[in-house]
């Protein structure tokens, strides 16, 4: 009687051990990510990560701030990708005075 007491009691101790990490509430995040902005190189203007789209050639991703850029882009991505690259870097060396 006491056994099966005790190995109830493991029992439930066990599953709730499994059950509320699962059901725990998500730890909220801190700030957005300093990436959570991007610079579109085409129209010279900042937007944000989450209403950009993107482009993917050789594995890097390129990020636009409108679907006009992204076509402009994608009519020759590996010669736009050198040009967007050269842009790129050229606003970063300047924001970084």
């Amino acid at each position: 009687m006491i056994r099966n007491a005790i190995a109830r009691g493991l029992c439930a101790t066990v599953m709730l051990g499994l059950v509320l990490p699962a059901t725990a509430a998500p730890k909220a995040t801190a700030k957005p990510a300093k990436d959570a902005t991007i610079w579109c190189p085409l129209m010279e203007q900042n937007v944000s990560k989450a209403k950009a789209t993107s482009s993917v050639v050789n594995g890097k991703t390129y990020y636009f701030c409108c679907k006009q850029c992204k076509k402009m882009f994608d009519k020759d991505p590996n010669r736009a990708a050198i040009r967007y690259n050269m842009q790129v870097a050229a606003h970063n060396k300047a924001k970084k005075g």
